[in-house]
């Protein structure tokens, strides 16, 4: 999905005439207008997204309840958050605070309107901490249309860092539609190790870091690139130019 449908989408959706994944349509006619590649490609990328964020094995089972649900019958965006709402709290799925995961409120920015967020990572090299902001990502400075969520997402967290084991890492944290948030404890135990955020690149957004932290991910590439996935590492080049 990611060299299929993310990695193309990440290009295409910083233009303001694309289509949310799902637009507003108000006639039969502009029914057929309404399936284009964000439908399907940055559709298969929400799937992606939520597949990671639930777990791989409860959103299977969703799914399935999904489709048992509804297969004699019509469906609505509604009907598919519900059943995964419903799911994840069945299953003890959580948001990493462990409060219920409301997959309608974290993902309807997401679908309803276009374009995507730059992550920007900044590691406080004095007291440990990570501060990750979000803004709308676009590059070439264009006017978009309104959007009842003020292009401002809830943007699911995960951290890798050169301590952990591994090449991928659990959601760890939401930026709920705010500017900022400030972790701690994820951060490795020595400033000239490196940290990832969105490993795997799992989640829809682009991460800029800080200066020091390019310059370690750059030793480990360096001395032994497959520490990084193949994903990891195409998007860290893509998101450096």
């Amino acid at each position: 999905v990611y060299q299929s449908d993310t990695r193309g989408m990440l290009s295409s959706d910083v233009m303001s005439s694309i289509q949310p994944v799902r637009p507003d349509i108000v006639t039969p006619w502009e029914s057929m207008a309404a399936f284009t590649t964000s439908s399907y490609a940055k559709g298969a990328s929400m799937l992606r997204m939520l597949k990671n964020v639930m777990t791989p094995e409860v959103f299977q089972r969703s799914i399935q309840r999904y489709l048992q649900n509804f297969q004699f019958s019509n469906a609505e965006t509604d009907d598919l958050w519900d059943v995964l709402t419903a799911q994840a709290a069945q299953e003890g799925v959580t948001n990493p605070d462990g409060s219920p995961m409301d997959i309608k409120e974290k993902f309807d920015p997401w679908v309803l309107q276009s374009g995507y967020p730059l992550v920007r990572a900044i590691r406080n090299y004095n007291t440990g901490s990570l501060t990750l902001s979000q803004s709308h990502f676009n590059p070439n400075n264009e006017d978009w249309p309104s959007s009842e969520f003020g292009y401002s997402w809830n943007v699911p967290v995960s951290v890798l860092n050169e301590d952990d084991e591994g090449t991928t890492a659990p959601l760890s944290a939401w930026i709920d539609r705010v500017p900022a948030i400030i972790l701690d404890d994820v951060m490795p135990s020595n400033a000239s190790e490196w940290y990832l955020v969105n490993p795997g690149t799992k989640f829809f957004y682009r991460v800029q870091y800080d200066s020091q932290n390019m310059e370690n991910i750059n030793r480990q590439l360096l001395d032994d690139h497959q520490a990084f996935s193949v994903e990891t590492r195409a998007a860290l080049i893509e998101d450096t130019f």
